[in-house]
């Protein structure tokens, strides 16, 4: 009971939810005391406390949080106010929707007692694409771990979408190559403009393209998937007769476009075929 090794921190509620209305400070101590709440040795609850019936003190949880008493104080009456967290009479605090958000290392709980009795032995692969390779036989005919219309309302909610595509990206294609993570945003950006900015087909691409062994950029790959009509949407007549795919070489984010069947620029066709 209790002592767990992690909590889950949702990316989409952290930075586009409530709690971003809050003040970084107030923020931080909110943060602490879920930590707090998954490390005690009372259950798994979601309560903060010092023994089976008393909490901490202000001047404890001061002291940990780093903070004046004074402002302790006024953060707790705080996040009590946003119904963040209860605090009864014996001052144990209660994280009011740990249940909700925080159930699933109790539901794993059988599952990883299994592995530490009975270890599965395979053969170690080291090679990345190899890895995908197998992920991808191992899952054939199961549907994506991360359902398309959940993706969608979740997108649908987020007042960033540019930012909601980022982090269903970063999820989704975490075997891209580096460079796709260092402009991201600004590629998915340029894709949605092609496309009128019609976010549910670029979402339907990224999710479609992750099943996908993708050899060099995973961005120019999706942008690769574009179909014609659907590419000039955003664009004028004659960009659009013109538009190609990129380059889908590994060795950079080349920006170059390509229309060769290698799926090559002119220069990286010279240096890799």
């Amino acid at each position: 009971m209790g002592n767990r090794t992690w909590i889950k921190l949702y990316c989409d509620k952290w930075l586009d939810g409530t709690i971003r209305e809050e003040s970084p400070e107030v923020r931080a101590v909110f943060i602490d005391l879920l930590a707090l709440a998954g490390s005690g040795r009372w259950g798994d609850a979601g309560v903060v406390k010092l023994t089976e019936n008393h909490g901490y003190s202000y001047q404890d949880l001061s002291k940990i949080f780093g903070i004046s008493v004074r402002k302790c104080k006024r953060i707790i009456s705080s996040l009590v106010k946003s119904d963040r967290i209860a605090v009864d009479s014996h001052s144990i605090i209660c994280i009011t929707k740990w249940s909700k958000y925080q159930s699933e290392y109790e539901r794993q709980r059988s599952y990883r007692k299994a592995e530490k009795v009975t270890p599965k032995v395979t053969p170690k692969v080291t090679d990345e694409k190899e890895i995908e390779k197998e992920n991808l036989i191992k899952n054939k005919g199961v549907s994506h771990p991360m359902d398309l219309s959940v993706l969608k309302e979740r997108l649908h909610k987020s007042t960033n979408k540019i930012g909601a595509l980022v982090g269903i990206f970063r999820e989704l294609h975490s075997s891209a190559p580096p460079a796709d993570f260092v402009n991201a945003g600004d590629r998915l950006a340029g894709i949605a403009m092609r496309i009128s900015d019609d976010y549910d087909y670029l979402l339907s691409l990224i999710v479609k393209s992750s099943t996908r062994v993708i050899d060099g950029s995973h961005l120019n790959y999706i942008q690769g998937m574009l179909k014609p009509s659907n590419a000039g949407q955003g664009m004028s007549a004659r960009d659009a007769i013109s538009w190609r795919p990129f380059c889908k070489t590994d060795k950079c984010n080349c920006q170059k476009t390509t229309d060769h069947p290698s799926g090559l620029c002119p220069e990286h066709r010279t240096t890799e075929e």
